[in-house]
């Protein structure tokens, strides 16, 4: 009986015991604590089985929800779009800047006894009629225009000669122009056996569809064929215009009054040189009166 009546005592004094143990346990320098990492690992182990399905019950019980407000939502979305779109047009500009320097490389390619400047400019006004053509574009004097200056697109696709300079502005005739005389072509046909190209004269005069048209001069050997490229040799052009690309031969039909002669078409390689957006000028470094030629 005497073992029952202190089992209240004990209870009544343990409460006590624990929360004065715990008052002790909170002033003790914590490297002294070492000894109490196994009860916190007990804990872990007994609390852990039940931890994650109770978490899962309490996000199904209160779903989590957005702490920005829709407004502040919209605008970053907007700014993303914004950033996307400055994005899209620096790499657009990359691109034709990359390609800009391709054009003016290219036209190193054509080797020309006078040396040359490229400048590239854009075309600011076309004007087309029946009678022809021609482009306005935005350099004149103030680049050193001269009337030796020839206009192409890449550097090398020939496009033609610059007329009434001005101070800002010039205007190019393409020679797809009706507007355009004649120019004296050379269709290059590959050496083949042979230790040079051969080139077949041709006089070209342009169709008003955008391609030129021309009789050729041929022999068994050496005859005109679909694909062949068409450069100029022209003595009425300067000297650093010749060998400039005027095109390929788009067809070749017989010349019904000349057996010996054949007719070619020679399209640009250019959709429409009446309608390009900026030209490569080809600027001859040195006096315009060092090059020949007339229009």
């Amino acid at each position: 009986m005497r073992h029952n009546q202190s089992q209240p005592a004990a209870v009544r004094y343990a409460m006590p015991g624990v929360v004065a143990l715990l008052a002790i346990l909170a002033l003790v320098p914590v490297q002294w604590l070492g000894w109490t990492r196994p009860l916190a690992t007990l804990e872990t182990v007994l609390v852990a089985p039940i931890s994650q399905p109770l978490r899962e019950v309490a996000v199904w019980l209160a779903p989590a929800t957005r702490d920005a407000p829709p407004e502040a939502i919209a605008e970053l979305e907007a700014r993303r779009d914004e950033l996307l779109a400055t994005l899209r047009r620096e790499q657009a500009e990359n691109r034709r800047l990359r390609e800009t320097i391709r054009e003016l490389q290219s036209g190193r390619a054509i080797r020309s006894p006078v040396p040359v400047r490229q400048v590239l400019a854009p075309v600011i006004a076309s004007q087309s009629d029946p009678s022809g053509a021609s482009l306005t574009i935005r350099a004149g004097l103030n680049v050193g225009l001269t009337d030796t200056t020839v206009a192409t697109v890449r550097g090398t696709q020939l496009v033609g000669r610059v007329r009434r300079l001005g101070a800002t502005t010039s205007m190019v005739v393409p020679i797809t122009s009706r507007q355009h005389t004649a120019v004296q072509g050379g269709v290059v046909v590959e050496p083949d056996g042979r230790e040079e190209a051969v080139l077949l004269e041709c006089l070209l005069l342009p169709v008003g569809d955008g391609r030129l048209r021309g009789d050729v001069e041929f022999d068994s050997a050496t005859e005109p064929e679909v694909g062949m490229e068409v450069v100029l040799r022209d003595d009425l052009w300067p000297e650093s215009a010749q060998f400039l690309i005027i095109g390929d031969v788009e067809r070749v039909e017989p010349d019904p009054e000349q057996p010996l002669r054949k007719v070619i078409f020679v399209q640009p390689r250019v959709d429409d040189l009446r309608r390009v957006s900026e030209v490569v000028l080809r600027i001859p470094e040195l006096a315009s009166g060092s090059e020949g030629g007339g229009s």
